[in-house]
């Protein structure tokens, strides 16, 4: 007499059911995070156009740009939106590449008389971290302070970026002053240098020794540049925090922090 195996599933077979499960779940999973992203990227920018044009209207009535968000413009609830940044500075065009690097110096230093480059340590001391841009020679230049980069040229702007966000200090005491200013300073030289005219990559400084005597990659000064004015407001996603966009005076929305 045959025997008789009562119905069921095999092993391999309940594998298979829980791999094909496992795998619905995570296609899932992902078209809902691509969906609620894609909502909340739409979210950001749609504020962002609103703020833009209410920006400009601003720019047209009053001649200049408002440090704080128009009274008109509030944000969603799923939406927070902050003016960042705005002023009048000077922009210039049509450098050469040594005034390109006289300009990346003119902000530099003037990041570091404003302030700039310090810091508070862990006992609310303010201390100088960042005190000088110099040592200027045609293929290389030096920030200096607790510590010294020497950027050779070319330099691009993201490799300022790149160092100030992922730069450490093993000193605990002065570990949030230090990184945070060191950030906050390369970020902004960063920026800067870019909205008033600056060209990436820089591929020339001078020689601070330069003479028809001796030779050298002489200095050229700055030519007459233009006031221009400016700002960047920023709109964060509450529900997707990781979604952060920007829009300047050129109207552009981008991607990222200011």
């Amino acid at each position: 007499m045959k025997q008789r195996w009562a119905p069921g599933f095999t092993i391999v077979e309940l594998l298979i059911v829980v791999v094909v499960i496992a795998i619905l779940v995570a296609i899932t999973v992902v078209s809902y995070n691509g969906i609620t992203k894609q909502t909340a990227e739409a979210a950001v920018k749609s504020h962002l156009n609103d703020v833009a044009a209410q920006m400009r209207l601003e720019l047209h009535d009053s001649y200049a740009f408002p440090s704080t968000l128009p009274a008109n413009l509030t944000a969603t609830s799923n939406v927070t939106v902050q003016v960042k940044s705005a002023g009048v500075e000077m922009h210039y065009a049509g450098l050469t590449p040594v005034q390109n690097g006289v300009l990346f110096s003119v902000i530099c230093q003037n990041l570091i008389d404003s302030g700039v480059g310090k810091g508070q340590d862990q006992g609310g001391n303010v201390q100088d971290y960042i005190t000088g841009c110099g040592n200027w020679n045609y293929n290389k230049v030096q920030i200096g302070g607790w510590d010294n980069e020497v950027w050779d040229t070319p330099v691009d702007v993201q490799q300022l970026r790149d160092y100030g966000n992922t730069f450490t200090t093993n000193t605990a005491y002065h570990k949030v002053g230090h990184e945070s200013t060191v950030k906050t300073f390369y970020n902004t030289l960063a920026d800067n240098f870019l909205r008033q005219g600056g060209a990436s990559p820089l591929t020339s400084f001078w020689d601070y020794w330069a003479s028809p005597e001796s030779g050298g990659v002489s200095y050229e000064a700055l030519p007459d540049g233009q006031k221009a004015d400016y700002y960047c407001a920023e709109a964060q996603s509450k529900r997707v925090s990781s979604v952060i966009w920007h829009v300047t005076q050129t109207n552009n929305i981008a991607t990222g922090p200011c």
